[in-house]
């Protein structure tokens, strides 16, 4: 029987947690443990989800193009952190940061910054209609 009269399997539960099970006992033991990089560690547990999703009849066309789809979909949120953290680089290395954290100890008071820092980000969202900021 050749790939394109195989029959896609349905998964069950049980194991449709193993490659979120590889991929945990994977960063536990090889990041928290032997204390390895987590690039390596993530793409063996990617591996192991190809292997599952192979066995389970899907050709490796099929998996590529689905990875390929969630990425362009994922892509818009992944160019805002992308961004954000740009952003975050430029202020911190001007001093941006650091002034604004000083002037917001002096107007607000240690103790109400959580909730001073939930009713604004709040009044913000509601504003601007987003979340997104």
């Amino acid at each position: 029987m050749n790939a394109s009269q195989k029959q896609k399997k349905t998964l069950s539960f049980g194991l449709a947690t193993v490659p979120i099970l590889a991929m945990l006992m994977l960063l536990i033991i090889g990041y928290g443990i032997m204390g390895l990089r987590i690039e390596p560690l993530l793409l063996c547990s990617a591996a192991v989800a190809a292997v599952l999703a192979l066995w389970q009849g899907f050709t490796w066309e099929e998996i590529i193009s689905s990875v390929v789809d969630k990425l362009a979909k994922a892509m818009p949120v992944i160019m805002i952190l992308i961004c954000v953290g740009a952003l975050i680089g430029t202020w911190m290395f001007s001093g941006t940061i650091p002034y604004m954290v000083y002037w917001g100890l002096k107007l607000i008071s240690p103790e109400y910054i959580l909730i001073a820092a939930f009713f604004l980000t709040s009044v913000v969202s509601v504003c601007t209609g987003t979340s997104w900021g």
